[in-house]
Order: C-alpha cells, then structure tokens, then sequence
C-alpha cells in the first residue's frame, strides 16, 4: 500500500471493513486486556487488511493531542529514545527496554539512576538486590 501524508479515509472503508474493524475493537477491548501489543498487533495481522489497519493506525493517532502522537510516532519509527510514559510508564519502560540495545540500557538506566533522590536510589538498590 503506497503510505502517504494525506489522512485516510475511514468511511472510504467498505461498510464490510468498517463492520469488522468495528467488531474486533469491541473484542480487543473485553478480550485482549492482558495481551501485550505484539499479541495484538499479530490479531490485527490477521484480522485486518492492510487499508483498515492503516486508516485505525491513523484514527489512533488523531485521537491523541499532536505532541503524543508525534511521540508515539517517533518512537515506533525507531526514534531510540525511551517513550513517555503515556498510560503506564512501568509497562511502556518495559517495552522499550525489551528492544533497547545494550549501550542504551546501560546509558538511560545511569541516567536516571543519577537523576533520582536519595531516598529513591536506595529503595531502588534494595529492589534491585531482591531485598523488597
């Protein structure tokens, strides 16, 4: 599908494809509310066309504010930083990490070791010891 920087358009959709996008965002929203984003990204793989998914990616999109989605985008595209923590900020740490190379482990987890109080470093240490 040629990507383009024009929106597309949702109602362009067949009624089909609006009836079945529709459809499994009404499962994915009472099903899949442990499933982590590959899980769901792989359903919707399977579920979707490419055309649907394209114009939901874009709705998703829309539906934050600009500087969200910019991020989102960004980050997604391989931007390299760790994203904000939007909803969850353990569960999107985590996620981030899972693809971050070494060096940047090591590099974001001093930087924000160095950037927490006293008290936060300790309690992280003793976490990180398995003492908590």
């Amino acid at each position: 599908m040629n990507m383009t920087h024009t929106s597309p358009n949702v109602s362009a959709l067949s009624g089909q494809r609006r009836r079945r996008a529709a459809r499994f965002l009404g499962y994915a929203a009472a099903d899949l509310a442990g499933a982590t984003e590959g899980e769901v990204a792989d359903l919707l793989r399977e579920d979707l066309d490419q055309q649907t998914r394209v114009a939901l990616a874009w709705a998703a999109l829309a539906s934050l504010d600009r500087r969200d989605a910019a991020i989102v985008a960004a980050q997604f595209a391989g931007g390299g930083y760790p994203p904000p923590g939007l909803l969850n900020p353990k569960t999107e740490a985590g996620l981030w990490a899972t693809g971050a190379s070494r060096r940047e482990l090591r590099a974001f987890g001093a930087a924000a070791f160095k950037a927490m109080g006293a008290s936060d470093r300790h309690e992280f240490l003793a976490w990180a010891r398995g003492a908590t």
